[in-house]
């Protein structure tokens, strides 16, 4: 009690409810804290802030006059009250509520109605926390460098508390190797040159970027292309503007809610009514969920953050990795979220949170303004994905757009990042790359830009610095599966691979029953017992890029397996492959491979499926396939001692 006196010597409380302020009173003063200012006004209360020096300031965020996030502004401007520790209390949570939180270690967030305990004890994480915290805050003050916060392992602190609820590229040589796949072209293997982008020098490294064809990869986009090429009219619910045109946000039609309440479930549905005039499907549990959500396009999905059968975070990753509902709505329902969880769900757009207990004002507000942005983002995807593909626009005239972009839209990040997207589908990594390192310039700390750029350092041969950017995102925003595979992906091509298991097993601790994190948890574990056919074979690579030595390195973990007459392994090893592979040609030799190991295990069927796919992937030029294809459906005696792998 007494430390808590302490630390907390000046208290200021600013709300317009006097019951609010006399229950945060009653509050403090059972933790000895007595004597708190009090005012009923926001202009008193920067009065206050001026006058006097408070150790903490306790306020409404909904305040009028003058607005919440002014007054949070004027305060932190205030020389005297810069490194305040604040409580921001509100009944309804923001995007721009959370996101001060996210970047003011010295402030808090607190969802009413809430309870005594949940006050308490956040009071006294703030206290226990607080040396670390200003540290951080003095650190960002001194430094222009990387915003990292240099305390990694500070504590993991609430940031919302609501009273608890009842849920506790690449051409590869040709078909002459016998045992290799297809290795990328070392035209996509990049140097580690920079362009200038504070000088007139742009433009001939703009024009070195034009002259110079990128290989272009078949790795699809994280968005069917259904999805990406058009928006199917509904009833229209509100517009917005995007690029001088209108965008129209539409009704949902196919809904998923996940709350393990049932009550819960009849509650939403509730609120929906006049929104949805379908069915929503509603399910109690995580697992169940995720099974649903393969395969699945659902214009909504409301979910709880706590759970049963997995986590809320887990589902999350699920959701977002799933390529129909990769930009989806989602609404998030929870009483209590963590600010490494806060981090991972506003990474993402079209994610709101809704505050449990449930308010139904707040949920249609919540509503409408995720809807309205999932609607911008497929805009967006489809707007400059036509721009950049109708006008066959240069690398200048690319830089240009993005320029545009950056000039003239309300979120020129988030559409960047979009273009970013796109343009890395179609194998223009390099100008992808200027556009993110722009981004990074204004925003040190966009981790969805951080997180795109770490896949081209890692795509064009800068292992290291994909590693170590993305070391520097996860610090920021743990808790991610696609940044945890892509760090055990880049251990795998750096031979790592007791590091790369380590990744892929804290991704699946996450989600048990992640495909990507599964495949590579399957080939860090063969890789160590296959570690010295991987070590024989990295050294007959020589000087070849990292990205073919992986190529090769997955090939001959499964020739190891062949040989040992281990053929479900060799199978199981090649299907993980294809989950780390990124142009069609090397795709192809897999599934070709994935073909005769499927003839050895005696199962032609589904041989002459792989077969089809590595012709369809190959092209004209790649015709390996076509003998096999031939002999299974004449129905032919195959001779597997003449199978020799790709």
């Amino acid at each position: 009690m007494s430390d808590l006196k302490q630390i907390f010597k000046n208290v200021l409380i600013i709300d317009r409810d006097e019951s609010m302020q006399n229950i945060v009173k009653r509050y403090l003063a059972n933790l000895g804290i007595l004597k708190p200012d009090c005012v009923d006004d926001g202009v008193m209360g920067l009065d206050k802030v001026r006058q006097k020096k408070y150790d903490l300031v306790i306020f409404d965020i909904k305040m009028k006059k003058p607005p919440g996030l002014e007054l949070y502004d004027a305060i932190r401007k205030n020389e005297s009250s810069s490194m305040t520790s604040l409580i921001l209390i509100a009944g309804s949570i923001t995007k721009s509520e959370i996101d001060i939180c996210l970047k003011d270690p010295l402030a808090k967030l607190l969802a009413k109605p809430f309870t005594e305990d949940v006050f308490s004890q956040l009071i006294k994480k703030f206290a226990k926390d607080l040396p670390i915290l200003q540290k951080q805050v003095e650190s960002t003050k001194s430094s222009d460098l990387n915003p990292i916060p240099k305390h990694p392992d500070s504590p993991q602190e609430i940031i919302i508390s609501s009273q608890e609820s009842n849920q506790n590229p690449q051409k590869s040589s040709s078909d002459k190797s016998d045992h290799s796949l297809a290795t990328p072209n070392s035209s996509m293997v990049a140097g580690d040159r920079k362009l200038d982008l504070d000088s007139n020098a742009n433009h001939a490294s703009i024009q070195s970027l034009a002259n110079n064809k990128e290989t272009k990869s078949s790795r699809p986009l994280d968005l069917d292309q259904h999805t990406v090429s058009q928006i199917v009219p509904r009833k229209i619910l509100l517009s917005s503007q995007l690029f001088g045109m209108k965008v129209d946000t539409y009704r949902p039609e196919t809904v998923l809610i996940v709350d393990s309440d049932l009550a819960m479930h009849g509650l939403l549905k509730s609120y929906l009514k006049g929104v949805s005039d379908s069915s929503p499907l509603c399910l109690t549990d995580g697992t169940e969920a995720k099974k649903n959500i393969a395969g699945s396009n659902f214009d909504l999905v409301i979910m709880d953050w706590k759970l049963k059968g997995t986590s809320g975070l887990g589902l999350y990753n699920r959701i977002r990795y799933n390529s129909p509902n990769s930009i989806s709505p989602v609404m998030v329902l929870s009483g209590l979220i963590h600010k490494e969880d806060a981090r991972i769900l506003l990474e993402n757009q079209a994610t709101s949170f809704v505050e449990k207990p449930l308010n139904k004002t707040n949920f249609e507000q919540a509503l409408k303004a995720v809807l309205t942005n999932a609607a911008e983002i497929k805009f967006a995807y489809k707007y400059l994905a036509e721009e950049l593909d109708s006008k066959k626009l240069s690398a200048e005239g690319i830089l240009s757009l993005a320029d545009n972009v950056e000039k003239n839209q309300k979120d020129p990040s988030t559409l960047l990042n979009i273009m970013v997207k796109l343009l890395m589908a179609r194998g223009s990594n390099k100008i992808a790359e200027v556009i993110l390192q722009k981004i990074l310039q204004k925003d040190k700390s966009n981790i969805a830009a951080m997180t795109e750029l770490s896949k081209i350092y890692h795509r064009t041969g800068r292992g290291q610095k994909a590693a170590d950017l993305l070391k520097s995102a996860s610090h920021l925003s743990p808790g991610s599966i696609e940044r945890l595979c892509l760090m055990g992906e880049i251990d795998l091509t750096l031979k790592n691979a007791t590091s790369a298991k380590n990744f892929f097993k804290e991704a699946l601790e996450l989600d048990d029953g992640h495909p990507t994190a599964n495949a590579g948890m399957t080939l860090a574990t063969n890789f160590i017992e296959k570690g010295e056919e991987i070590k024989n074979s990295a050294a007959q690579e020589g000087d070849s890029s990292l990205a073919a030595q992986f190529a090769s390195s997955l090939n001959t973990v499964a020739i190891a397996y062949i040989k040992d007459q281990n053929i479900i392994k060799a199978i199981e090893q090649y299907q993980a492959a294809t989950c780390f592979v990124y142009d069609s040609e090397t795709l192809s030799k897999l599934h070709f491979n994935l073909g005769l190991a499927s003839l050895r295990n005696q199962d032609p069927q589904t041989a002459l499926k792989w077969f089809q796919s590595s012709k369809n992937l190959g092209g004209v030029g790649y015709s390996k396939p076509n003998k096999y294809i031939d002999l299974i459906l004449a129905k032919k005696q195959i001779n597997l001692k003449s199978i020799g792998e790709d």
